[in-house]
């Protein structure tokens, strides 16, 4: 797959049987203030204002997401993160896996219907600044 394509296909490869093949739906963002969303290229211009038009560019997916891989700027365990589908929260969770160099992998479990569109946002503690963030799909 190219790194223009939605969705990447990470380690572990697929076996033979084509099991354990893992797509990933990455995103960067800047969460530098409570109430902003991850998107596709940096910071909304609509400063997340809910009933603004949206500017912000959320990823489209299907299926089960089972983690969230990040890359952050400072981030740490206190930084509070939710998951929007279609607008509606669908988890919540902090940053609890995080490593000194503020990488870390967190296990969720958010089922998002065919064309869902799947967005981050902080939402308390510490701000995890520019990052990037990857929603984990395991595919069959």
């Amino acid at each position: 797959m190219s790194t223009s394509q939605a969705s990447w296909l990470i380690y572990p490869p697929a076996l033979a049987d084509g099991a354990l093949t893992i797509a990933a739906y990455p995103i960067g963002a800047k969460f530098n203030d409570l109430g902003k969303f991850g998107i596709a290229n940096g910071s909304s211009a609509d400063n997340d204002n809910a009933s603004a038009p949206k500017t912000r560019q959320p990823i489209v997916a299907a299926g089960t997401i089972t983690g969230v891989a990040y890359q952050t700027q400072a981030g740490d365990a206190t930084s509070q993160m939710k998951i929007h589908i279609n607008g509606v929260v669908q988890a919540t969770f902090t940053l609890a896996s995080v490593s000194p160099l503020y990488a870390g992998l967190e296990a969720v479990s958010v089922a998002v219907a065919v064309g869902g569109h799947i967005e981050i946002e902080y939402d308390a503690g510490t701000a995890p600044g520019e990052s990037t963030w990857a929603f984990l799909q395991v595919l069959s």
